[in-house]
Order: C-alpha cells, then structure tokens, then sequence
C-alpha cells in the first residue's frame, strides 16, 4: 500500500495497518475492498444543513443508527470520498442483553438493574426511556465517545474513526473493554462538508442556461449508483447494506441567478417545511427554505435522491391506484413532457395489474436533469433522466389507447 493512498484528518496522524499485503490492486481480494465492519447500519437521518448554489458546496450531519454484530475496540470504517469530516461521536442507545457491567464502579448495585432491564425492554431505539437519580441523564444514551482521529483510505474510498474513551474510564476497568461490543445499539453522529462537483456522480452541480439565453443557472443533483453515495455523505455504501433513511435539506428560498423559487424534490413526500432568515458572514440576511421528508423504504443507499433547483412541472393522478406521478423540468420546458406524463403514470397501473404487484411507494417522481450521464436513474420515487429522454418536441400526444 502506497503512502500517498492514505490521507488523514482531525490533525492527526498515524500509522494504520491496513491489512493488505498486494500494491497490485488487481491482487487484492475482495474481502479486503468490501467493507469488513462490526456494525450495520438500521436507519439514516441525513440533514443537509447548506447547499450552496454560489460557491457550490454542502454542509450536513448524519446520524446512523447501527447495531454491532462483531468486536471494535475503538474504532469504525465506513465509506466516504471527497469529504471533510469534521466531528463525529458514538452514542450507545442500547446494551446487549444481560450486561450490567458497563457503568461507573462508584454507582450503587441497583443501578445495573435498572440498565439491564431497560437494555432488555427496549427492542427500538428511542422507546421508553429511563430515568434514576443517580445519573444524570436518561439512559437511552448509556455512554458517549468522541472520534478523535479521522484515517482516509483514498484507494479504498473509506474513513476509519478512532473513538476515544472518557477519561473516567482510563482508571478503571472499563479501559479494557471494546468500545463497540456484539449486540449492543448505537448512534454514530457525523458532520461532514463537501464540494457539489462538476463530474456528473455524487452529488453534483449542473449548469444550464435558461430560456432567455442569456442567464447561467445552476441546479444540484445526485448520481449515486453503483457507489457514489460516499461522495455526499459518509454512510456504509454498499448494496447490500439496506436501511430507511429520513432527509432534512436546507436550500436558497431563491435562486441567486434569477431570484425565481427554488424547491428540493426527494425520494418520498415532504412532511414539514419551513421558511428561516438566516445572517449571513458579512451580515447580510437570507432566506433559507428547510424541507423534511418522509422516511423511505429499506433500501440500499444508491437509491438515496435529492435534487435542487427551479422547476416547472406537470402532474397526474392515477385513478385507480390514487399514485400522483409529477414530472419536473427546468422552467419553460414542462409543455414538452406531455407524452412522457402520461406514458409514466399508465406503466404504473399497468405494471401492478400484470405483475399483481401494487406500486410500493407514495408518489412517482420524473426529473429532467440537463447535465446526467446515463439515461436514468431508478431513485425510488425520484427517477432522474436525461433532459433529452423527458422531452417531446410534440405539445400534447394523447396515449390512452396505450
């Protein structure tokens, strides 16, 4: 393993066995480019808390509930590419069955009881929570590490978080015990930041130029299949490493092009949203516009989809199966997604009759990205096309004998 391949972060450096023994990547075994971690991962809340269409950058925290099913004693990889880590700390929700050992020695005997049972009685993360009055929070959060050295395996396209112990357990025999440890539940909670890139995978920025011909318009979108998930924000990115997700995207309320109404579409419908006017570095104010969505599916993180920017559109609704199918365009260009409107919303009804299969999700989204390297992308809810394949030159064809 060359030196250059391995960057690091926090300001710290060190030497990390990487246990692979070929340079050749073409040597290397598969095992050892799959990632070989002690946890997995059972939900996403994925907050994007800055998109920024000027400078074309993106700021944002994640938190991952995960569970162990092997032995780490300090530290966890996952997969992450282009991105700065910033701060990252590990939360245990939840301890395996049967352990009481975990707590402070100068506690009395009965609080072990009441951990053990609440550990036990707790099957999901944020249930019943505990109180005892000699702790000083509840226990849903048991204990709390902070990542005090960020390891970048460029090659590998992974980060290595090394947790640090509190210094009460340094003196006791708690120093001895794994950090992450089988059975036991946690919250891994990241913030990261990166660039909206030009490269058409991650999350990117595509540039087109608006009806007048004169006007340079940027909109934000993502490409994350087979394994570019990792370019937006640090996740376990790997198809078969399923999970629901839940996102929360703050945008411009505005286009800093054209000053028109900006709108974030994902894979599920918005649940809240709000209008805030946020002070900006030279003292200028701005309106920010925040959108949460709906949890989805499980799913593998490739499907994950958010796209922003100014958009016309048109829409239909389904009849039989009340499914809304909306087509999205850059504006002045919805007039020319007739054909593919109606198209989309009839394979629907179609596909569920003849597979006897009912359409599994809530809504059914088509996106004309003028800048996207495929054809498609089968972003669940949220499929994102090149313009070209959306657009009909035809104002209206009528397709109902289809």
């Amino acid at each position: 393993m060359k030196e250059e391949d391995i960057l690091y972060g926090g300001g710290v450096s060190a030497e990390v066995d990487l246990g692979v023994g070929n340079d050749d990547a073409t040597g290397e075994k598969l095992n050892e480019i799959r990632l070989n971690s002690p946890v997995i991962p059972r939900h996403y809340d994925l907050r994007f808390t800055s998109i920024d269409m000027v400078k074309h950058t993106f700021e944002g925290v994640v938190t991952i509930d995960i569970e162990a099913i092997a032995e780490s004693k300090d530290s966890i990889t996952l997969h992450a590419l282009e991105l700065n880590i910033l701060e990252a700390k590990l939360f245990e929700t939840k301890q395996a069955f049967g352990e009481t050992n975990l707590v402070d020695d100068s506690l009395p005997a009965d609080i072990y009881e009441t951990i053990a049972s609440y550990s036990s009685a707790n099957e999901v993360i944020g249930t019943d929570v505990v109180d005892h009055p000699f702790l000083n929070a509840p226990v849903k959060t048991l204990r709390c590490f902070e990542g005090e050295e960020f390891m970048y395996n460029v090659r590998h396209q992974t980060c290595t978080i090394k947790f640090a112990k509190p210094d009460s357990f340094q003196t006791s025999f708690h120093a001895k015990l794994p950090i992450v440890r089988p059975g036991t539940s946690y919250q891994l909670e990241i913030s990261f930041a990166g660039i909206l890139n030009d490269q058409m995978h991650g999350l990117y920025r595509s540039i087109y130029t608006s009806l007048d011909g004169e006007t340079e318009c940027t909109m934000a979108s993502t490409h994350f299949e087979a394994t570019n998930a990792r370019r937006a924000f640090p996740c376990f990115d790997e198809p078969a490493l399923k999970s629901t997700f839940q996102l929360t995207v703050t945008i411009p309320l505005q286009s800093p092009q054209t000053g028109r109404p900006m709108r974030c579409i994902s894979n599920t419908p918005i649940v809240e949203e709000h209008t805030t006017l946020h002070k900006m570095e030279d003292g200028s104010f701005k309106n920010l516009k925040t959108y949460k969505f709906d949890v989805t599916p499980k799913m593998s993180s490739y499907l994950v989809a958010i796209v922003v920017g100014e958009f016309d559109s048109i829409c239909a609704t389904s009849a039989k199966t009340g499914i809304r199918t909306t087509i999205y365009t850059v504006p002045g260009k919805a007039h020319m997604a007739h054909f593919c409107l109606e198209v989309a919303s009839k394979c629907l009804d179609l596909f569920s009759d003849l597979f006897d299969v009912p359409y599994p999700l809530q809504k059914s989204d088509l996106i004309a990205i003028p800048d996207f390297a495929a054809g498609a992308m089968e972003n669940w809810g949220c499929v994102t096309y090149r313009e070209a394949k959306v657009s009909n030159s035809t104002t209206k064809i009528n397709c109902t004998s289809f």
